[in-house]
């Protein structure tokens, strides 16, 4: 599945001067800007204390985790670990008496980066509410830590339902069926779409940031690495190239130039996982290994195989039509020119117009057959064929 918590084994990030110059103070906790618990943003204007966040004790969280154990952990990355907690329900959601799950990121001390991260979190989902977004509940900075407070969601991450694990090789869930793989693609399209009307950009999409909860509806995480926007008459932001390789924008990571298009080139990539069952590359950082390069060697042919791009796991159960049309947005999303990847309300309403198209039809919408077979596609829709490679590994 690839380790969806682990940042700094996943993702590309430069050092800054700052972070370098903070190194002698870092490994000291009394010089931690949380133990202030007045931390602002770079315009020193927002505070986590002006948001409507609960601060939850040291204390209460011990006993939401049995105490830290470690038979409570959800995960754990460079930025230190996730537990599982359960708390009696203090917001008038749930029937009386009945305990709310948790989802609690502690922050490991010696993460300099992770705070930066950690802060982030805290000023944009104090803020920032949408169904399509994980919802921050709370934090913590008593006993000198930097703790977050989310809902739980029950069935975790996407990744982990489309890939086998990375120890075992084997599933750890059922196979998505092709109206939930739509519907995800649709709910976290939307989250997306959300922020960018807020002008932020999330900067890390992928697969493991999409959260799937007891109804198998998605929801979007992890912004620590979430920036504003392009300003009115700027066309991009230039920083420093932050992401994870296989999602990441090539031209973003070429010039540093940052947009919402370079969110959309991701969620381009995180379609074709939906479609393929395939993770975003074999291992290999060439061209040759990614999961693009791949599938436009078989949809780039003048009679593209379909069916040799399908995930195996839906057993031919998935409309033909809308998994052809879920292809191409995909491609668009990819585009090399970001001035050529779709808008966010042309994705939402091609996304509906897929959701109303039933599984297991016999169309094949712009001429894709079985095994190649059919008509030419949808011309000048596809780009020129590449030197067939080798799938990436499941």
């Amino acid at each position: 599945m690839g380790g969806c918590l682990s940042i700094e084994e996943q993702s590309v990030k430069i050092t800054s001067k700052s972070s370098k110059s903070s190194k002698s103070s870092k490994n000291s906790k009394s010089s931690q800007p949380w133990m202030s618990d007045q931390s602002t943003d770079a315009n020193g204007s927002e505070s986590i204390l002006a948001s409507n966040l609960r601060r939850f004790t040291y204390k209460e969280l011990q006993v939401a985790t049995n105490r830290f154990k470690d038979d409570s952990v959800l995960g754990a990355g460079s930025f230190g670990k996730v537990y599982r907690g359960a708390m009696e329900e203090w917001m008038g959601e749930l029937p009386k008496g009945e305990k709310r799950p948790l989802a609690i990121k502690m922050l490991d001390e010696e993460s300099f980066q992770g705070f930066g991260e950690w802060m982030a979190e805290v000023l944009l989902l104090g803020r920032l509410q949408h169904p399509n977004l994980v919802r921050l509940l709370g934090y913590s900075t008593d006993k000198d830590e930097a703790v977050l407070v989310y809902e739980l969601l029950e069935n975790g991450s996407l990744d982990s339902w489309l890939f086998p694990d990375d120890h075992s090789g084997e599933y750890k869930h059922r196979p998505l069926t092709w109206e939930e793989r739509v519907r995800i693609a649709s709910d976290a399209t939307q989250g997306l779409a959300y922020l960018h009307s807020e002008n932020v950009i999330h900067r890390d999409f992928k697969s493991c940031n999409v959260l799937l909860d007891k109804d198998m509806r998605a929801k979007l995480t992890d912004f620590g690495m979430a920036t504003m926007g392009p300003e009115s008459g700027q066309t991009h932001i230039s920083t420093r190239v932050m992401g994870t390789m296989g999602y990441l924008d090539p031209k973003y990571l070429e010039t540093g130039h940052l947009t919402p298009k370079s969110d959309i080139y991701a969620l381009g990539v995180v379609y074709f996982e939906l479609l393929t069952g395939r993770p975003p590359s074999s291992g290999g950082d060439n061209d040759e290994c990614k999961l693009t390069t791949w599938v436009r060697s078989h949809v780039a042919q003048r009679r593209p195989n379909l069916d040799a791009v399908m995930d195996e796991r839906l057993e031919d159960k998935y409309s033909r039509v809308g998994a052809q049309k879920l292809l191409v947005l995909a491609k668009h999303c990819i585009n090399e020119d970001p001035a050529g990847r779709p808008q966010m309300e042309n994705l939402i309403k091609t996304l509906q117009q897929i959701m109303t198209q039933p599984s297991g039809d016999e169309g094949n919408g712009a001429g894709w057959g079985r095994g190649g077979g059919g008509g030419g596609g949808e011309p000048g829709m596809l780009t020129p064929p590449r030197t067939p490679t080798t799938p990436p590994t499941r």
